[in-house]
């Protein structure tokens, strides 16, 4: 299809791709509306050797991994809900929280999700603390000079709305429309089989067209 063809062909039938493109939105806004806001908090726990030479700070390395999974522990969750008086499960709680390490400066950040801003930022807190103290109990008859700690960076962000994010949906739904109603033409010009102009009826008929009829004004 040249640029000509195309030209017509928008200007045929570009009222179905815009008309596709403005539904999606409205779908997309409306969708974002309706999800329960929620909102995220931060915070980051460092992990800290007694001492910084390579036998200890390699060994700092490879437990990254093993804290952060003891991290997502349900037992943990389990004392978090009781801390704080939470009325979900463990289960939905670790759903709202998500685990991510730092190997070489040795933090892990934990972000937790709740549709009340400043229950998210008590949670996060609350289950920084309590991993904390759990572990650096459990390491407390370690000799102190071999110790591998965990403390807490500082206090948990304040909370941010993190979902829905509703003008990147709309412009993800905008484009995403305006890709349907582009295909929509498209299908619906291969499935019209009418003559429209001099080019399709050379094609059709396989003769060169010599002359036209001007159509009649009156």
């Amino acid at each position: 299809m040249d640029i000509k063809s195309l030209y017509h062909l928008l200007t045929k039938r570009g009222w179905i791709v815009v008309l596709v493109a403005a539904g999606a939105c409205a779908g997309a806004v409306v969708a974002s509306k309706l999800q329960t806001p929620m909102f995220r908090s931060t915070v980051k726990l460092l992990v800290r050797p007694a001492r910084y030479d390579f036998g200890l700070t390699e060994a700092g390395k490879l437990i990254m991994g093993q804290l952060s999974l003891r991290l997502q522990a349900p037992s943990l969750a389990e004392e978090v809900i009781q801390q704080r008086g939470l009325t979900v499960t463990a289960q939905t709680l670790l759903r709202r929280a998500s685990v991510g390490a730092e190997e070489g400066k040795y933090v892990i950040q934990l972000s937790v999700d709740d549709p009340d801003a400043g229950t998210a930022r008590a949670v996060a807190d609350t289950w920084a603390k309590a991993f904390a103290d759990r572990y650096n109990n459990r390491n407390k008859d370690i000799d102190p000079r071999d110790r591998i700690s965990v403390e807490i960076y500082d206090a948990a962000s304040p909370a941010e709305l993190n979902r829905p994010r509703t003008r990147v949906n709309a412009l993800a739904g905008t484009l995403l429309g305006f890709i349907v109603g582009g295909l929509l033409v498209l299908a619906l010009e291969y499935l019209d089989d009418s003559l429209k102009n001099a080019e399709d009826v050379e094609r059709h008929v396989g003769l060169t067209t010599l002359g036209a009829i001007p159509s009649s004004s009156g």
